[in-house]
């Protein structure tokens, strides 16, 4: 005797609400292209580069907004902490920290213990907190040292500067360990003012946007992830072109973009982006924000 069919399962999940997607919405992702996946394999050659007395280094450079913490916070998440088969500790091949908001060698060495979850004494010399980090580093097997807002280096004066930038190659040297400098121009500026170091990094710069094939496919990219129920073709040549004029070109200001005019398109119930809609939104060019904190 044959058997019937199984009866087709009724799917029973409510649809998300407006106030869902809108939620949705708000939730950071990383946005695949070119370039991020280039300096994702820089970095990773960093990482497995052998140990030699002087280890290349890297400095990102771009300016604010435009995605050079995301490429290396990503970096870091895919190359976590891992347990060490041959030794208590845990192995970490990435760590990443802030640089600290002056040029200043204790707290540079601060923020490396910090990140260690370190214990640590404020007042402590200089030279002990780099023992320190030495041994920590080096029993954690940490292969790469990367900073972010690297920039904040120029916030002191020249004199601590130099003591900053020597403290920094010392730990590069004595570890043998890459270091990956991140900011913004002035970064390239903070270790120019040292020809030596300036000579131990090599820059990789992130460019604003232009409208091109690559600016095209980010979008469409960021299209995929709308949570509209119509389609809105933002690749389109004269939709791109007024996105790209709203952002100044920096990839953090069209994300932003992006989210209030989907937000929009979901409250009014148009639920697609059209240039009425980023007429429509409250918007301020990032360059006009600029100008009115200052």
């Amino acid at each position: 005797m044959r058997r019937s069919a199984p009866a087709t399962e009724i799917d029973h999940r409510v649809p998300p609400s407006a106030e869902d997607r809108i939620r949705a919405l708000q939730q950071p992702f990383f946005i695949p292209y070119s370039l991020a996946e280039a300096i994702d394999t820089r970095l990773t050659r960093l990482l497995e580069h052998p140990r030699l007395q002087r280890m290349p280094n890297l400095v990102i450079v771009g300016g604010t907004n435009n995605g050079k913490s995301m490429i290396v916070e990503r970096f870091y998440r895919h190359h976590p902490p891992t347990d060490n088969p041959h030794g208590d500790t845990l192995l970490l091949p990435v760590l990443l920290i802030q640089s600290p908001p002056g040029p200043d060698e204790g707290r540079l060495y601060n923020k490396v213990l910090e990140g260690l979850f370190a214990p640590f004494g404020v007042t402590t010399h200089p030279d002990k907190k780099f023992r320190q980090i030495k041994t920590l580093l080096t029993a954690l097997d940490t292969r790469l040292l990367v900073i972010d807002e690297f920039h904040h280096l120029l916030s002191g004066p020249v004199s601590k500067q130099r003591y900053y930038l020597n403290a920094l190659k010392h730990l590069g040297t004595e570890l043998r360990l890459p270091v990956v400098a991140v900011g913004t121009e002035q970064a390239l500026a903070a270790l120019s003012s040292d020809p030596q170091m300036a000579n131990r990094f090599e820059p990789v710069l992130l460019p604003k946007w232009q409208l091109n094939e690559e600016f095209q496919r980010l979008l469409v990219t960021l299209e995929r992830r709308l949570q509209l129920h119509h389609d809105s073709t933002l690749a389109e040549p004269t939709l791109a072109a007024k996105i790209l004029a709203l952002s100044e070109g920096t990839i953090g200001e069209v994300v932003a973009l992006r989210r209030r005019a989907a937000e929009y398109a979901i409250r009014t119930g148009e639920e697609r982006i059209t240039a009425h809609t980023l007429n429509a939104i409250v918007w301020t060019l990032p360059s006009e924000r600029n100008r009115q904190r200052a």
